[in-house]
């Protein structure tokens, strides 16, 4: 098959899995099933992150381990996510400095350092919001649904707009394929289909305000998958991973619904 129809079949495949889901065991199914995705990216965020560093393997495993312990707290916790985040990048520098003593040049352990941050924002606190908005806001399933609906409908704008319309490139350094046009059409189609979804389900958020939040989240949404596509042109890999033919790895895939997730439970907690 092609490259674009293994795409789409990865794509029907991960959806019906999540569907699945949610139909089988609730709200908590689904919960469940994007759990190990998001540990299966953490993972994989580790593999490429400390790639170039050369970072000591007990520092990798530390992160890998503070990530797994952080996710649930964060989640499930009843303590402010401010603190849980705050103690376990506290617990990480520690740690971190110890693992790296005597065994990194200043820079590539303050990089290291800095990287594993990254990492704990990006790959564990966004995620959680995601499923805070899941399993803790009113209508949760619907407003994870709403995420689900603008990225990947920005993501789809996007490579059609640049396949047909793209002249420009958007940002050639870091993405090389992507351009303006692209993104101003997935820009477009996150607001559009994000504004007729909350008509249908979430009728209660004004549509002018839903269209709004949507393009805002779309054009967010794009940032978060240039951001890991930065990470991998430093660390001169092509996909995150392998585990979805057509796609690379999760992260790959879920770049911008990360970087989206806090503006939707925002959204969701506060509107």
């Amino acid at each position: 098959m092609s490259s674009l129809a293994w795409r789409i079949v990865s794509a029907l495949v991960a959806i019906a899995l999540l569907i699945s889901s949610h139909i089988l065991f609730g709200k908590w199914g689904l919960f469940g099933a994007c759990t190990f995705v998001i540990f299966v990216a953490i993972i994989e965020y580790k593999n490429i992150g400390f790639l170039r560093i050369k970072t000591p393997t007990s520092f990798q495993y530390m992160f890998l381990a503070i990530s797994c312990a952080l996710y649930p707290l964060l989640v499930l916790g009843g303590v402010s996510e401010v603190v849980t985040l705050t103690v376990g990048l506290a617990f990480f520098y520690a740690l971190g400095l110890w693992l790296g003593r005597d065994k990194l040049p200043n820079v590539k352990l303050l990089t290291s350092l800095g990287i594993g941050t990254l990492g704990l924002v990006y790959c564990v606190a966004f995620p959680a919001l995601a499923m805070k908005t899941l399993i803790e806001v009113p209508n949760g399933a619907l407003w994870f649904t709403a995420l689900l609906v603008v990225v990947p409908a920005g993501d789809t704008g996007a490579y059609f707009g640049g396949r047909f319309f793209g002249n420009r490139k958007l940002m050639p350094s870091i993405s090389p394929k992507k351009t303006i046009e692209g993104a101003i059409a997935g820009a477009a189609c996150s607001s559009l289909f994000g504004a007729l979804y909350f008509y249908y389900f979430l009728p209660e958020v004004a549509p002018w305000a839903a269209a709004l939040a949507c393009l805002v989240t779309g054009v967010v949404a794009q940032c978060g998958d240039l951001f890991v596509s930065l990470i991998k042109r430093v660390a001169e890999v092509k996909d995150s991973g392998k585990i979805m033919p057509g796609h690379g790895g999760f992260l790959d895939r879920l770049d911008g619904i990360y970087i989206a997730a806090p503006l939707i439970y925002a959204l969701a907690k506060y509107l």
